[in-house]
């Protein structure tokens, strides 16, 4: 996993979250420039020692210097510092919880995204999941899950909370469902794309909009399944998702007009709205004329396009003469419904040191301070997630989500998914414990609650919950 690449003479960082094609570009000027050096990458990365922290390419993509010198340091190792406790989450329901060692990684799905396997009893049954993981931190979208219905037939559910093996208690991420079938972005023309399912992702996103006053903000054909189950519309990928506030940008447009694009494409097979939404004259073009909505030879539909034309035409008209949930800072009567949560994760942790170089005390458990490789530096504890490469990977190994083999990490051994018991004070899980040891688990809670006991702030649903994300 390295962090510094040098070409041309100039020092680029980079960052490499789990596999060989996921780079993140930071002083890129071009696209092209961008693109070669990812070329380049992927024709050598598999052949890097695991350790490798920097290095030197030719112009030709030749190694001419690597080095494993944790100086070098990492991108995403300052966002590693902290994982806010599942007490700190205060969730408005409990979930089972998971240490991040009893998820075996089956398969990567995309970016943060993995396909894992867990136990769902004493007796080794398993499920399979996927796995989010977001970095920096998941809080935004967990806390978004969390306000919506189990087991919604149209929206993906949160299902477990995922925690660091080091202290139990460290949120990593969440698992949902799998669904075993390829998003809408993977169809084939020819594949029928019903009218009912229109219908259904319209109707979901009414529900968001109006009585959760959340907007998806990234309605897009790859955030769309149709479960085999049940033959339903399903919306995925939360991690965009934000609240709607007075006077705010009104971002539950953005979802209509995605609407607007993604049904466009799909019945014309024209791409120009595959990667950005129409601005509002050229939705006002594609709206106003019919006879731009012409099915592509290769599209099949189960009615003509017209009427998929006429239904998004009426619900786009109802849509827009009605207002999302909107609070006002004092709430009036009719009160509105309110979410219990803090806006960020809050930190009552702290763990300075003296930082010699610049004489300073530096707080090692502060929210993007200190990275992984100055906590290591001062003895302190950091959670590392170096995975092998998915050339390298041991198929007659059980990988887990840590990045170890099971045979090398001794904090599976013998353990079973945990129940969630529900903390009556705080009203969220515990950390993972036996369900044999309930006594260890209520001291633990208790132990933890007066650690972390504060007054928690009370905020409309349409109060943003991640500052700058809407």
């Amino acid at each position: 996993m390295f962090d510094v690449l040098y070409l041309r003479g100039e020092p680029l960082p980079l960052f490499d979250s789990e596999e060989e094609d996921r780079f993140g570009f930071e002083q890129a000027d071009k696209t092209e420039e961008a693109l070669t050096i990812c070329g380049l990458l992927c024709d050598v990365v598999a052949d890097l020692p695991a350790d490798t922290r920097g290095l030197i390419l030719s112009h030709s993509g030749k190694v001419l210097w690597t080095s494993a010198d944790q100086k070098w340091g990492s991108g995403l190792d300052v966002q590693e510092t902290y994982k806010p406790s599942i007490y700190e989450y205060q969730l408005p329901r409990p979930y089972p919880t998971l240490l991040r060692s009893q998820l075996t990684l089956t398969g990567r799905l995309g970016r943060f995204v993995d396909k894992v396997t867990h136990s769902t009893s004493r007796w080794g049954d398993e499920t399979t999941a996927v796995f989010k993981y977001s970095h920096p931190k998941p809080w935004g979208e967990m806390q978004i899950l969390a306000q919506l219905p189990a087991h919604h037939p149209h929206l993906i559910s949160m299902e477990c909370v995922v925690l660091e093996e080091l202290t139990g208690l460290g949120v990593v991420g969440f698992t949902t469902r799998f669904i075993d079938a390829p998003t809408m972005d993977r169809w084939a023309p020819s594949r029928p794309f019903k009218l009912r399912w229109l219908q259904e992702l319209m109707g979901v996103l009414d529900e968001l909009h109006l009585q959760y006053g959340i907007h998806h903000h990234d309605l897009t054909a790859r955030n769309l399944i149709v479960d085999p189950d049940t033959d339903k519309l399903v919306v995925i990928d939360f991690d965009m998702a934000g609240l709607h506030r007075p006077g705010g940008f009104r971002h539950d447009w953005d979802d209509l007009k995605a609407t607007v694009a993604f049904l466009y494409q799909r019945i014309t097979l024209d791409t120009r709205y595959e990667e950005r939404l129409p601005d509002d004259a050229e939705e006002a073009s594609l709206l106003l004329a019919r006879d731009k909505w012409v099915k592509h030879p290769d599209v099949v539909l189960d009615h003509d396009a017209a009427v998929y034309y006429d239904k998004l035409i009426a619900w786009l008209k109802e849509r827009r003469r009605q207002l999302p949930v909107l609070v006002q800072p004092a709430p009036q009567p009719p009160p509105p419904r309110q979410i219990d949560v803090p806006w960020w994760p809050p930190n009552h942790l702290k763990d300075e040191v003296l930082d010699e170089e610049t004489g300073l005390m530096m707080d090692l458990c502060a929210n993007g301070s200190g990275s992984r490789t100055v906590r290591q530096r001062f003895g302190r504890p950091a959670l590392t997630w170096h995975r092998p490469l998915q050339s390298k990977v041991d198929p007659d190994r059980r990988l887990l989500a840590t990045g170890r083999y099971a045979d090398e990490e001794e904090a599976v051994s013998g353990r079973h998914a945990a129940i969630a018991v529900p903390d009556p004070k705080r009203g969220f899980p515990q950390p993972p414990a036996s369900a044999f040891n309930n006594t260890a688990t209520a001291t633990a809670s208790a132990s933890a609650s007066a650690s972390t006991g504060r007054k928690r702030r009370r905020i409309s649903i349409d109060s943003p919950l991640v500052p700058g994300r809407d």
